[in-house]
């Protein structure tokens, strides 16, 4: 796990030459109020990959929905990832909002991840197709999603206004601007793995 460097995009390496990301969040511990981050939200990605280590204090919950970060707030939620959710389906999913305003959830499949454990979940849209990755295996995808720009701003940790908090730690949370390769992804975890652990 990195050390307790301050929440907030910038620039940083990338899995590999000439793939430079447009924002990275080092390392944010989000068990209290003050963790939060808020900036503002990324836009121009017609392609894009999310990237991030996670540590979550409490099983994925049932009642609220808590996004680990999302790219827009407000209704303007262009893509992000749930770790609990009211709805099943949207529970420890990656979702992607499409320009008529739908909401599509990637899930996870199989039985929820384990609270207290470091993992890697990665998600890449290509234009098309919404495939996401834990500890560097693509386990799901969803094609035939057109993309919609987000607005507001880029919260970290939960919801705007302290509501709905996702509680846990994060580590190189990074967004790029394309579809990164299977094999990047994978090159990715590998490189960074020695820091957090096995995962599940």
């Amino acid at each position: 796990m990195g050390g307790g460097a301050a929440p907030g995009p910038g620039p940083g390496p990338g899995p590999g030459p000439g793939t430079e990301p447009v924002a990275v969040w080092p390392y944010v511990d989000c068990t209290g109020e003050g963790a939060r981050g808020r900036f503002p939200a990324i836009a121009g990605l017609t392609h894009y990959t999310w990237a991030v280590w996670l540590q979550a204090q409490t099983p994925p919950g049932t009642t609220n929905n808590d996004n680990v970060f999302s790219n827009g707030s407000g209704g303007g939620e262009a893509f992000g990832f749930a770790w609990g959710h009211r709805d099943a389906p949207a529970r420890q999913a990656a979702y992607h909002r499409s320009a008529d305003g739908h909401y599509a959830n990637v899930q996870m499949p199989g039985p929820p991840l384990s609270a207290g454990v470091w993992r890697h979940v990665a998600a890449t849209y290509d234009g098309d197709t919404v495939r996401l990755y834990v500890q560097g295996q693509d386990v799901a995808h969803l094609s035939g999603l057109s993309a919609q720009p987000p607005a507001g701003q880029f919260p970290v940790c939960g919801q705007l206004g302290g509501n709905q908090a996702w509680r846990g730690q994060l580590d190189d949370l990074t967004v790029w601007n394309r579809a990164l390769s299977a094999g990047e992804i994978a090159t990715y975890v590998t490189q960074s793995t020695a820091r957090h652990g096995p995962g599940r």
